[in-house]
């Protein structure tokens, strides 16, 4: 009704009236709806807002960052033509001119009458093969990640979750019905390519774009669901040298296995060389025909490949360039970046060439430890590199990729491919069979020396994070969300080098104070280090302190390595163990294989750590406990000149001090307030007379006056106790929350929290603005703030869990017909 509201309200205010009762009532009152309705879409428009911007401070999620990051991007404004070199700066010439660029890149390739087959292990692989079923449907579609790009129908994971009890039955059967005919719909097979640089410095040349296609939701579950399927059999498929969507292996372990080699070729001076392989556009390439074939060699039935036949039958894809769509084009070739089911496609599609790398006798094998297979080879996706003892079986390599290539459709990048000599670097190296010479290469996000690790990777890793912390500062966040971005984002540059890198003291405290620095906003450190360390139900922040997850990790990943299949990295670690082997596998140790004199640095440490564990924790199982429940064991108690910042005996609530229904800004206020480092102009022993006077007052300002003393906070404190029953409120309850009433405790905490934080709002504006905002002013902010916090929670759980979370029983609002009133 509110549109013809609106329309007959304009046509009577853009007309002249003549005069009249009838008329200037009907003015008068369609004026007084207009409001309403005005004012309800602003209440509404504000709420919405609120709500975002409660997004930003409170729920800074690695999702939410990423989204703020990349609009910090560039996005792609020119491009260079390849066929006349000419730079295009159109829209329309940008677009087209990716658009025949991808066109060309994943058209069908000819047959190629060259055969690499796939050797495999069992007559018929065990895969289920029969059709979908709507419970595997619904746990494919409840793994599926959220607030993710839809397809081009825009549907996304979130509406097929709220629709599935109407949607699963038609959609399954569906889903059934186009596998068995072979072909899916249109827009099943329809795909928008969006564009991300991987290389800054070459923006106008697409090879230097990674391709990920937008796919609709249900294509993806189809896929997810095959997926689910494939990846259990992967690891009785796949060889040792593939870690890529095997489960049970990792990247992480072939940084062990490098690490540890090198190490092993330097204790014997052993002469190689380590060369690493690029692939140009991988995964785009590939042979739909190949593909199948390997399928077919390795053992799959033949409903299963009709099954994945049916998702590449005529697919199509458009590109995406600043919000403009391209005309679509048929796919012929590649497995699409955004599918699920690619990873494992392609592993599959690779693995003869890992194959032929291992069996073929003609290629010399480089010296490796006892219970090693022949070959010092890894992989990782379309991540190739293998140690091999001579410039000779570089050759060799090459043509047997060569080989590969001309089956598949793959190319090898010449120009990215390169190796690195082990003990016997001629003096002056040049390119061996056209792959040049490094003395540092990149694998697996690791720089490997022919000494070894480097500590080139702790300098990246700083560089990066500085990097990441000047973007991110920009966001202006408070305390507890700056907590969230080191835990989820920040941190994770550190951990992936220190899982198979030991840290330096000198290191870690360098990367700790940009850690530290960030969560202060560059101010002073109002609280110890080792204090915002501890958990937060001890009074901590859940700070993970570097050098103890450090050693957790290579205790855990020293574990995996010695149970994983992965048979280069096992043996490894199980000869530099050396006798320190029987603390982890005490039924694997044997005195009749070879292994190091004495443990190398790292595994010594590993072993250390186990045995210091074991000592002061008897009958403890490390196969049950998770990371953090590791690092929680080795971190020590808080020194003896930190104990001044135990609260202990006042029983802090901190669960509740940083709940989840506070906003970032007020739990900030509330961890700072409990710890006693929120800046107030008093300080003890200062000799300035005018400093430290209550700006409402005039006396002594510290923390019980502010809060709990000066007038503004005494009359809000007894309104909260008038309506709890409640004598008073004492300090201690408002600082940190305990003692609490029996009932209705999260409305007690929020309204508590909430005059507190207006108290201080109102306390700075009168410091700094010399504004002194009165009792009934304090109050309207807090019944909004209220009343925002309780509108959001009821979104957020749903009418029936909201009234039995926040209406059991009603004491600072009612709730009638879906409005919430506040009754404070």
């Amino acid at each position: 009704m509110a549109s013809p509201i609106v329309s007959d309200a304009i046509l009577l205010l853009s007309k002249p009236l003549s005069g009249g009762p009838g008329v200037t009532t009907a003015l008068t009152s369609l004026r007084k709806e207009l409001r309403v309705l005005l004012q309800r879409r602003w209440d509404r428009l504000r709420a919405t807002a609120r709500a975002e911007q409660w997004e930003m401070e409170a729920w800074c999620s690695r999702n939410v960052l990423r989204r703020h990051l990349a609009r910090k991007r560039a996005v792609m404004t020119s491009l260079t033509d390849p066929t006349t070199g000419n730079l295009v700066e159109t829209q329309d010439g940008v677009l087209e001119l990716a658009r025949q660029f991808y066109k060309n890149l994943y058209a069908k390739p000819p047959s190629s009458p060259y055969s690499f087959p796939f050797v495999k292990s069992y007559e018929q692989v065990d895969i289920c093969d029969s059709p979908l079923v709507e419970e595997e449907l619904l746990a494919a579609l409840k793994s599926m990640k959220r607030n993710r790009s839809p397809g081009s129908d825009g549907l996304t994971v979130e509406f097929y979750v709220k629709f599935w009890k109407v949607l699963g039955k038609p959609f399954t059967t569906l889903v059934n019905r186009l596998l068995r005919e072979g072909t899916l719909s249109a827009t099943q097979r329809e795909g928008l390519i969006t564009l991300l640089c991987k290389d800054e410095s070459r923006r106008t040349d697409l090879r230097a774009w990674r391709p990920i296609t937008l796919l609709n939701c249900d294509y993806k579950l189809i896929a997810k669901c095959l997926s689910v399927r494939l990846t259990p059999v992967l690891s009785t498929v796949l060889g040792p040298y593939q870690a890529c969507c095997v489960p049970g292996r990792s990247c992480q372990l072939h940084g062990f296995a490098i690490r540890d080699l090198i190490e092993w070729a330097n204790a014997r001076n052993l002469s190689g060389i380590l060369c690493s392989f690029d692939q140009e556009k991988a995964f785009d390439v590939i042979s739909h025909r190949y593909l199948f074939k390997v399928l077919r060699e390795a053992g799959f039935s033949g409903q299963f490949i009709s099954m994945v036949r049916a998702l590449y039958s005529r697919p199509s894809s458009a590109v995406v360039i600043q919000d403009r769509i391209s005309e679509p084009f048929d796919v012929g070739r590649g497995v699409r970046q955004g599918d699920p089911l690619s990873p494992a496609l392609y592993v599959l599609a690779f693995e003869p060439l890992l194959q032929r790398l291992s069996s073929d006798n003609s290629i010399g094998r480089f010296p490796l430890p006892p219970g090693s297979p022949p070959v010092a080879l890894f992989a990782y996706a379309d991540d190739l590199s293998i140690v091999v003892p001579d410039e000779a079986t570089v050759c060799t390599v090459l043509d047997v990729m060569e080989g590969y290539c001309s089956a598949s459709g793959a190319r090898i990048n010449r120009s990215k491919s390169v190796v690195m000599y082990l003990n016997s670097a001629p003096s002056s190296p040049r390119p061996v069979h056209g792959l040049p010479v490094q003395q540092r290469l990149r694998i697996l996000g690791f720089h490997f020396e022919p000494d070894g690790l480097t500590t080139e990777n702790w300098r990246l890793a700083k560089q990066k994070l500085t990097d990441r912390i000047q973007e991110i500062s920009a966001l202006g966040c408070p305390l507890t969300a700056r907590v969230t971005i080191i835990r989820s984002l920040l941190f994770s540059f550190l951990t992936y080098v220190a899982s198979v890198m030991p840290v330096a003291t000198r290191t870690k405290l360098v990367l700790e104070g940009l850690l530290f620095r960030f969560l202060w906003s560059g101010s002073s450190m109002y609280v110890a280090r080792p204090v915002i360390k501890l958990p937060r139900n001890k009074g901590g922040l859940g700070i993970p302190d570097l050098g103890i997850v450090a050693t957790a990790l290579h205790l855990r990943w020293t574990r995996v390595a010695l149970e994983s299949d992965m048979l280069l990295t096992r043996s490894f670690a199980s000869f530099f163990l050396s006798t320190r082997l029987r603390l982890f596998s005490p039924e694997a140790f044997s005195n009749s294989v070879p292994r190091a004199g004495t443990p190398s640095p790292f595994y010594a440490g590993a072993a250390s750590t186990l045995a210091r564990l074991r000592d002061a924790n008897p009958g403890i199982e490390l196969d049950s406990l998770e990371l953090h429940d590791l690092v929680d064991l080795l971190t020590p108690d808080l020194p003896a000149h930190c104990v001044r910042y135990d609260l202990s005996r006042h029983s802090p609530n901190w669960k509740l001090i940083t709940a989840s229904f506070l906003d970032a800004k007020r739990a900030t206020f509330m961890y700072r307030m409990a710890r006693g480092c929120l800046p107030i102009t008093f300080r003890p022993f200062t000799k300035i007379p005018t400093r430290g006077k209550c700006p409402f007052c005039g006396s002594r300002e510290d923390l019980v006056h502010i809060f709990s003393q000066c007038a503004l906070p005494a009359a809000l404190l007894q309104r909260i106790a008038s309506l709890y029953g409640h004598p008073g409120v004492p300090f201690e309850t408002v600082r940190f929350l305990n003692p609490l009433p029996a009932q209705a405790v999260n409305q007690y905490v929020l309204l508590l929290v909430e005059c507190s934080y207006q108290v201080w709002v109102a306390r700075c504006a009168a410091v700094f603005d010399g504004r002194r905002p009165g009792l009934h002013e304090v109050l309207a902010k807090v019944r909004k703030e209220i009343w925002f916090v309780l509108h959001r929670e009821r979104q957020r759980l749903g009418v029936k869990k909201f009234l039995e979370t926040w209406h059991r029983p009603a004491v600072i609002f009612s709730e009638s017909g879906g409005q919430i009133t506040i009754t404070f």
